[in-house]
């Protein structure tokens, strides 16, 4: 079986290397500019996929101590020494491969491209902080409907809100005593209005 599964991950790795070299063979020249801003569009979310199943691999070599293997302490120094990743690249891919476990509708949207891997650590992040209950609650939904449709809050953390449930669904208090709707309490130097949190 585990023979069986390594041959469908390494013939999946030659099908993404085959489909890189052709988009590679792609002649951007001759692309209008409407047709170049659709083709980010449409890459966008496949990249954020390819990013998902680099963090379920990495997710596995961190659950396991894998890493040790090739004289790393954990999956993030692996990263950093062996694939010299960035430190906060590495700590959001370690984030989104093991810390997603009760965050199901997380990791299926990352899966689907849906969100990034710095999205879905800033979920990870919050689940640590506010527990499972509080997020299968309903603040899950509310934080994933705004990482579908923003960027990740500067810093990469969502530990200055605070959610609190009221009649119009969640509204989340920022530390510090200001209250705040939606993703503007995720990031609190954004200047922007953000739209009201989806009903729980």
């Amino acid at each position: 079986m585990g023979s069986a599964h390594g041959g469908a991950a390494v013939a999946g790795e030659a099908q993404l290397r085959a489909a890189i070299e052709s988009l590679a063979d792609a002649d951007l020249h001759a692309l209008s500019d409407e047709a170049s801003l659709q083709a980010l569009r449409r890459l966008w979310p496949l990249v954020c996929a390819v990013q998902a199943q680099m963090a379920r691999r990495i997710g596995r070599v961190h659950q396991r101590d894998a890493a040790k293997q090739d004289g790393f302490v954990s999956a993030r120094a692996f990263l950093r020494g062996r694939l010299f990743v960035n430190p906060a690249t590495a700590s959001a891919l370690v984030k989104a491969g093991a810390g997603l476990t009760a965050l199901s509708d997380t990791q299926a949207a990352l899966a689907a491209g849906e969100i990034s891997v710095e999205h879905a650590a800033v979920l990870a992040d919050a689940l640590k902080e506010l527990g499972a209950a509080v997020m299968a609650g309903g603040v899950e939904k509310v934080l994933l409907e705004y990482a579908r449709s923003l960027a990740p809050p500067a810093g990469g953390r969502a530990s200055t809100a605070v959610p609190v449930r009221n009649r119009a669904g969640w509204t989340i208090r920022c530390r510090g005593g200001r209250t705040r709707t939606g993703w503007r309490c995720w990031d609190t130097a954004a200047n922007r209005s953000a739209p009201r949190p989806p009903a729980a």
